[in-house]
């Protein structure tokens, strides 16, 4: 049996790596700009909107500098 992967599956692993890529910014000893805030949040959103990275429309939110407000 072949197991294959839904779009949106796809689509919340790729997420799943953006947000991870950024977690070190999120522990309690650093303060989130609110620029990284609002690029996680439309990370975390973006299954709300959209169920494949082929989409009509769809792009990933675009990622801040770290330090960036």
């Amino acid at each position: 049996m072949t197991e294959t992967i839904s779009d949106i599956q796809i689509l919340r692993n790729q997420r799943n790596t953006k947000l991870e890529e950024t977690d070190y910014l999120a522990l309690s000893d650093a303060t989130l700009s609110d620029n990284m805030k609002t690029y996680r949040q439309a990370l975390r959103d973006i299954t709300s909107s959209y169920t494949s990275i082929d989409d009509s429309g769809f792009s990933w939110p675009t990622k801040p500098d770290a330090w960036d407000n």
